[in-house]
């Protein structure tokens, strides 16, 4: 939800039937936990320059491509300072990889994508930030914030951003720290094994799988 001020703040959640899809039956909320991360708090600062993405324009409309889990690296860097990695697995990519590729390489129908880099010194501070754009060239990030948290557009159909887009439906993940020493980026998915269903159902929702 981004940085609030102290006082009483009140959440409300609706369903808008819009982006349910037809003949899943009925979508409900099951649990709902909210948690304030104070300042002093660890965690608060890979959760402050967490970016919010806007999907591609049309995507969520077909259920497709859609940002699930978001994750967050941090590795050291000069005069103690941290630099802070996000990437995120969308459930598929309508360009790019064809899925026989991305099944032969990867073993999985999934797009992962680093998103954003920040480095900050020793005291928090800003030094530089970039974003993966078109191509997979990293771009110094000249867009607009909310608070420290850089506003992103998916650009292309195989999930590359731009800091300049149209206001599309949006999403502000919350990343979990991973580290994936010893381990293949994969291994994020198999932490949260629903994303290899949701992007297992869209690629036969398109046809992309045969039946043998």
């Amino acid at each position: 939800l981004g940085a609030l001020p102290e006082g009483e703040h009140r959440l409300v959640l609706s369903l808008d039937p819009r982006w349910s899809a037809r003949g899943t039956g009925a979508v409900r909320v099951e649990a709902v936990s909210v948690e304030a991360v104070a300042a002093d708090d660890p965690r608060h600062e890979t959760l402050a320059h967490a970016p919010i993405v806007h999907t591609r324009k049309g995507s969520l409309d077909r259920f497709s491509d859609a940002p699930l889990v978001a994750w967050v690296e941090t590795f050291p860097a000069a005069d103690a300072g941290r630099e802070l990695r996000y990437s995120i697995v969308f459930s598929h990519e309508d360009g790019g990889t064809p899925l026989d590729r991305l099944m032969a390489t990867w073993g999985r129908a999934t797009d992962i994508e680093l998103v954003y880099a920040v480095e900050v010194d020793a005291a928090g501070g800003l030094r530089r930030a970039q974003y993966q754009g078109k191509d997979h060239v990293m771009t110094a990030f000249a867009g607009r914030r909310e608070g420290r948290h850089p506003v992103l557009y998916v650009v292309t159909k195989n999930n590359m951003l731009s800091d300049r887009g149209p206001a599309t439906p949006r999403v502000a993940l919350a990343p979990v720290a991973f580290s994936l020493d010893g381990v293949s980026r994969e291994a994020v998915m198999d932490a949260h094994p629903w994303t290899h269903e949701v992007s297992a159902a869209e690629v036969r929702r398109q046809g992309l799988v045969v039946d043998g």
